[in-house]
């Protein structure tokens, strides 16, 4: 019993091995198929590296520029800028995408490498993208690591481009690296422009409010002045105005004393100056003993010179001339009419020598704008350069994609392998069907 039951476990054991003999025996009665498909994906892959577009990788690199690229650039900000500096921002610019939109405006406006039909019928957005995606750029010294990537300046970069065309490649990488140059150059003569002409436009404002106050405060000044002036000489002449009436009113009660003693006079018959002694020994002494209790002894000074004296007093056209305050207040009135600060003060047409802190102003104002001449003189920047070509992108004819040899090789292999698994099928259904017969 137990024989039979051990034949059968050899026998179900010997079905489910592999005959590698009758494997390769199937195989080699389906050829046909295997070289077939065999043949046909190898043409297949084949047809299909020749059918792909070769791509052409031109590449280039740049590197810190010499000191000497990059001196008339330097004299707009009295040598402030260093090569690595401007190399920094130039390779921030590389790889800035609208740097890359600007670029392919210039190609487009200056209709080179056919750019002008991509334009019209791509938006600058997915030019841009599609450049992008195109161009590589690397840092090749110092080399990066995750930890100092930040902190290290570049002073070697690496730049590829691929594209269709290899001539157009390397035309479009090497005019790229000059139109960057140039955009970045651009950006800074405009960034300088901007920053001098603001400076500029607030130093004449505040240069402008200095002088708008300052001729206020002249005009001001002026105003307080003439007030002033007007005031003293209101004073002054009232204070005439009240001699000259106190004065006439003194002259007239002089004029009737002297018109009661040359009454006196021509009644006693004096006309000339005498004295009351020499009346008495002339008989008159009774009246003038009356006279001398009632009046002044202004008669004693004689009709004749009475006379005189009433007709200087009421000849007398000017009587300021006898006032010797009015004199002096007259010296007065002249002084404030004449008033050198206020005459002084009218005829300044400039208040600059006037104006405290403006002079600096001034010397800054003047110091902008001769930098802003010497910036229009020194804007033409051709020749500078603030990166050094250390490898241009040449044309070497050698393409880099696709690798038709590998393309073909890899549906070679692939086709043969779908060969002996179609092989295999077929010739398992073939022996199936002789053992169901």
């Amino acid at each position: 019993m137990e024989r039979p039951q051990n034949m059968s476990m050899d026998q179900h054991s010997d079905d489910d091995e592999i005959d590698l003999f009758e494997l390769f025996q199937s195989l080699i009665k389906q050829w046909r198929w295997l070289v077939g498909l065999t043949l046909a994906g190898t043409v297949l892959a084949l047809i299909l590296a020749l059918l792909l577009p070769s791509q052409y990788q031109a590449t280039a690199r740049v590197a810190l520029p010499a000191q000497a690229s990059f001196v008339k650039l330097n004299t707009i900000k009295d040598g402030a800028y260093s090569g690595q500096s401007l190399f920094n921002d130039y390779y921030h610019r590389l790889r800035s995408p609208e740097v890359l939109i600007k670029y392919a405006e210039h190609l487009s406006s200056t209709n080179k490498l056919g750019y002008r039909q991509i334009l019209d019928q791509e938006s600058l957005g997915q030019i841009a993208s599609r450049l992008t995606d195109s161009t590589d750029i690397e840092v090749l010294e110092p080399k990066e690591n995750k930890k100092d990537a930040e902190r290290l300046l570049p002073t070697l970069v690496g730049l590829s481009f691929w594209s269709d065309n290899e001539a157009e490649g390397a035309e479009f990488l090497n005019g790229y690296l000059e139109f960057v140059n140039d955009f970045v150059l651009s950006k800074i003569i405009n960034d300088e422009d901007l920053l001098l002409t603001s400076g500029i436009e607030s130093a004449a404002f505040e240069v402008a409010m200095l002088r708008s106050a300052a001729k206020r405060d002249r005009l001001h000044q002026i105003e307080l002045r003439e007030a002033k002036n007007k005031e003293q000489l209101t004073i002054l002449n009232n204070s005439i105005a009240r001699l000259v009436e106190k004065k006439i009113l003194t002259q007239q009660s002089r004029s009737e004393r002297l018109k009661e003693g040359l009454l006196y006079a021509e009644a006693l018959g004096i006309k000339k100056p005498t004295t009351i002694e020499a009346l008495s020994k002339s008989g008159a002494g009774s009246q003038v003993n009356v006279t001398t209790q009632s009046l002044p002894h202004l008669f004693l000074l004689g009709s004749t010179y009475l006379k005189k004296e009433i007709e200087s007093i009421e000849s007398r056209a000017n009587i300021e001339r006898f006032v010797p305050e009015i004199i002096e207040l007259k010296t007065k009135i002249m002084g404030v009419e004449n008033d050198e600060i206020l005459a002084s003060l009218k005829a300044r047409v400039n208040d600059d020598p006037f104006i405290a802190g403006l002079q600096p102003l001034l010397n800054k104002l003047n110091r902008l704008n001769e930098r802003k001449s010497q910036l229009a003189s020194t804007s033409d920047m051709v020749g500078q350069q603030i990166y050094r070509l250390d490898k241009k992108a040449v044309v070497d004819g050698g393409h880099e994609k696709p690798k038709r040899a590998l393309i073909v090789a890899v549906g070679a292999v692939l086709s043969g392998f779908i060969a002996i698994f179609v092989a295999l099928i077929i010739g398992a259904v073939k022996r199936r069907k002789e053992l169901v017969l």
